[in-house]
């Protein structure tokens, strides 16, 4: 009987990362603590398939990774000034956007990365300076694509060639240049197909024609069924107005109406047990299936499931 909701195979991460690796990636973007899977479990495994940089946005992970691997290199993606002490006690790589930035990392002597902005209009210098890529304390270079079609290959490569003549090296983001033979950094890819989530069933009951379900009356039937009611909701990080498709024995069943805070609402039948477990994401229901489908994000369901 499974015990838990949320299982992770972190055998499947491992394999995601070895695959990775072999198509160009080079930077492992492990913010938020990794996306919740955990600093202290992911990096080891990277560290393992050969993955040398990581990159993170807040200087506690910034130490996570640090006291697990002296040697690795550690990217801010943020500046991080109100740290100088922390980024050098600790080797960090911070990041610049702007003159003011750069003038202060050099007047410390410490290594750099400079962002370039092409199109997200985030963060970013909007052009590569020479005067640079002469520079040794910037010890790297890159870009976050906003999206991807064909008219950025001119620009990928004109840079490429730029930064090639240099010696300078580069990686580009995010996932979706993944297959695409540029050095990539990359994070949310790595975790595709690790999870799987379950809810218990916790009643089997009867719901007359015309009847309603939920709160707002969500779901109303147009005739006698049998349905289920189990122990997951909008509480657990599972969007309040998706639909859902449930695998248990052998047969899909679609959830019905809105969640609840810590309840779904399924089609049932005979051969409903109390106490079993349904399947919400895994082997049977893909949860690249389910953010198609109802047009959402994979990464706020991955951040936000627990």
């Amino acid at each position: 009987m499974v015990i838990k909701l949320k299982l992770v195979s972190y055998t499947k991460i491992k394999d995601n990362l070895k695959e990775i690796v072999d198509n160009n990636g080079i930077v492992f973007v492990v913010k938020d603590d990794a996306y919740n899977f955990k600093i202290s479990k992911i990096v080891p495994l990277a560290i393992d398939v050969g993955i040398k940089e990581f990159a993170v946005i807040d200087i506690n992970d910034a130490i996570k990774i640090r006291n697990i691997d002296n040697n690795i290199d550690i990217l801010l993606l943020a500046n991080g000034r109100n740290n100088i002490n922390i980024i050098k006690k600790y080797n960090l790589i911070p990041t610049i956007e702007n003159v003011e930035e750069y003038n202060y990392y050099s007047n410390n002597d410490i290594k750099m990365a400079l962002k370039i902005d092409v199109g997200m209009h985030r963060f970013g210098f909007n052009r590569l300076f020479n005067k640079y890529l002469f520079d040794e304390n910037i010890i790297e270079i890159y870009f976050h694509l906003p999206y991807y079609d064909k008219s950025f290959n001119s620009l990928i490569n004109d840079y490429i060639c730029i930064l090639d003549s240099y010696n300078k090296k580069y990686h580009f983001g995010g996932s979706i240049l993944y297959h695409r033979n540029y050095p990539l950094r990359f994070g949310i890819i790595a975790y595709e197909n690790s999870i799987k989530y379950y809810g218990r069933i916790l009643k089997v009951n009867t719901l007359k024609a015309k009847g309603s379900l939920g709160y707002n009356a969500s779901y109303k039937s147009n005739k006698d069924m049998k349905y289920a009611v189990i122990d997951v909701g909008y509480y657990n990080g599972l969007p309040r107005n998706f639909k859902y498709r449930v695998f248990y024995n052998g047969k899909y069943y679609n959830s019905l109406g809105i969640l609840c805070m810590n309840h779904m609402f399924i089609e049932a039948d005979d051969n409903f047990i109390i106490d079993d477990y349904v399947e919400i994401i895994g082997d049977n229901c893909n949860i690249l299936d389910i953010v198609n489908d109802n047009n959402y994000s994979l990464y706020e369901i991955i951040l936000n499931l627990k």
